[in-house]
């Protein structure tokens, strides 16, 4: 979304703060900020009072497993009010789209479709992420005193992928299909049942693209672990 070369675009506002009413003179203002306790989504949308408003998800259980590995997993809230959150804020009917990170990942096209039908003014080359985040950077510098002065201390870039997700996509592809534990599964099913439910029909039966994708990672997948068991067998043998 940030791709658009006259686009303002706040990547990672810091959890704790409030969304700032930007202004500047540009295209698009993107803004991506985190629902937490501490900052509630009504703040958010009544400070920033933005013209569309997206909610983007990911995988629960694979959100859950990387949460409890990181340092601020209970800063703000244990992970299972986190997640208890999540499901409030999905059920919330303040937005106008729902995105997954995995379409991202499997059918990007269509995500693009969707943020140009949100009236995102987006290049065909979008998908490539040409647009690095010193352009981005330098950009908000120049169009925004609030961006200016509060790089590093209120926003940043957070753990962004950028051409990462295009380089390494076989990569991510391939932690979808990780298996998760029974228990996992049932912990998690109790705090958003909701989004659970949502990602049990994805992908849609419909959805041949998707569903060829994820095929052809299990493919490369089961070869990959083929080739290392064998490898394995072979030096054991000598």
């Amino acid at each position: 979304m940030a791709q658009g070369s006259e686009t303002l675009a706040v990547i990672d506002l810091w959890s704790t703060e409030i969304a700032p009413d930007l202004g500047g003179d540009c295209n698009d203002i993107i803004l991506k900020c985190v629902v937490s306790s501490t900052v509630p989504l009504h703040v958010q949308i009544e400070r920033f009072r933005p013209d569309r408003t997206v909610l983007v998800l990911r995988n629960p259980y694979h959100n859950f497993l990387s949460l409890v590995r990181k340092e601020y997993s209970h800063e703000a809230g244990t992970v299972e009010e986190k997640f208890a959150l999540l499901e409030r804020t999905y059920q919330n009917t303040a937005f106008d789209a729902v995105w997954l990170f995995e379409d991202l990942l499997v059918t990007p096209h269509r995500v693009l479709q969707g943020a140009r039908r949100l009236g995102l003014d987006l290049p065909d080359s979008a998908l490539e992420y040409r647009r690095t985040t010193d352009d981005i950077l330098q950009f908000n510098v120049k169009r925004s005193a609030w961006c200016r002065e509060s790089f590093g201390t209120k926003w940043g870039f957070g753990n962004i992928h950028g051409r990462g997700i295009v380089e390494n996509r076989d990569h991510y592809l391939t932690r979808l299909l990780k298996r998760i534990d029974p228990e996992v599964r049932e912990r998690v099913r109790s705090w958003c049942p909701g989004v659970c439910e949502l990602y049990s029909r994805w992908p849609p039966f419909w959805d041949v693209r998707a569903g060829w994708e994820l095929l052809r990672t299990r493919g490369r997948l089961a070869a990959w672990r083929t080739k290392n068991t064998v490898r394995r067998l072979l030096s054991q043998g000598s």
